[in-house]
């Protein structure tokens, strides 16, 4: 830095206008000043009571002794787990006195040069000194930004076409399955929290109109954010048991509890939740209806076209008779 900025003021030296030439000049000569600052030290010799200026230790050495008249200071490297980071005249060197917390691991390990570096381990960040845990983007979000050690994960809402079905801190939104490119259906549309689902008429007809449903049941009970209380209780009604668990798994138990409830449950029971809900009072059962209500449109359809290619086939065959006839 020193050498950079004496040639450029030697350039600007020859230039016409002397305002830029002193400022260069104050520039260059704060920079010696401050420097030699930095690498010297005044010190007052014991022997001669001389003022002395005395070169300090490099980074990674202490001062085993200053400078006298007749020599220069002297220097020796840190010990072991001692450091020093800049240049100076310690008696000795500082202890490495850093050492990793809860949630942490070592970044920078102790050398001559630094202290101990720690950093929040893989999932946390800091916040207020300690180490927490990445917020988990919920079901309908995904990452906008991944955590680091420094910083919280930063979330958004999925954009239309695309969905994310898990509470998770690294799932992105992902775009919704095709069902044209599988020769299929949709059998209720994809939201923000679940994908298309995607069924043959024929297919629904035969596994029933709320077919589509059972697939998602437990995901749409997670992404009504239900209470773990409120949750206990509708699976008490649901099931028509108490269901005993410990309570730290017991939410992720209780969603799988309905998953397989919605499985293996004849569609009556499917639709005699929507009243369960209703009678719980829930503000979910509005949106449970409105699914249901999407379910029925789209069988509609394919009762209409169903209906339309029968009606095609009838008129076919009446179609030849007639022509059979006329032939005769």
């Amino acid at each position: 830095m020193y050498i950079i900025i004496c040639v450029i003021f030697k350039v600007q030296t020859s230039h016409p206008q002397p305002q830029h030439t002193l400022a260069l000049v104050v520039a260059c000569a704060s920079f010696v000043s401050v420097t030699s600052e930095l690498l010297t030290f005044q010190h007052t010799d014991l022997v001669s009571g001389e003022v002395l200026l005395c070169d300090r230790c490099p980074a990674g050495f202490y001062m085993r002794a200053p400078c006298t008249p007749h020599q220069p200071t002297v220097c020796s490297p840190c010990p072991v787990n001692h450091f020093t980071q800049f240049h100076n005249y310690l008696p000795k060197c500082l202890y490495c006195s850093t050492f990793c917390g809860r949630h942490q691991v070592v970044k920078q390990e102790c050398s001559a040069l630094n202290d101990r570096v720690c950093e929040c381990k893989e999932g946390h960040h800091m916040r207020a000194d300690f180490c927490v845990k990445h917020r988990d983007c919920p079901s309908g979000q995904g990452i906008k930004q991944r955590g680091t050690p420094v910083q919280d994960t930063e979330c958004e809402t999925c954009p239309p076409g695309t969905f994310s079905a898990e509470k998770s801190s690294t799932a992105v939104c992902v775009a919704h399955s095709s069902c044209a490119a599988s020769g299929l259906r949709e059998a209720l549309k994809g939201s923000e929290w679940h994908d298309n689902i995607c069924m043959s008429c024929k297919e629904q007809e035969a596994k029933g109109t709320l077919a589509p449903l059972r697939g998602i049941l437990a995901a749409f009970l997670s992404h009504g954010k239900l209470r773990l209380g409120k949750m206990r209780k509708l699976v008490g009604h649901v099931l028509g048991q108490r269901v005993a668990m410990k309570r730290h798994s017991e939410y992720a138990r209780l969603l799988a509890a309905v998953g397989e409830w919605a499985q293996a449950e004849p569609e009556a029971g499917l639709r005699r939740l929507l009243d369960t809900l209703r009678g719980l009072k829930y503000n979910m059962a509005g949106d449970l209806e409105i699914k249901i209500s999407e379910i029925e449109k789209q069988m509609r359809h394919c009762e209409s076209a169903e209906k339309n290619l029968v009606e095609s086939k009838n008129q076919d065959t009446r179609t030849e008779d007639r022509e059979n006839r006329i032939s005769l």
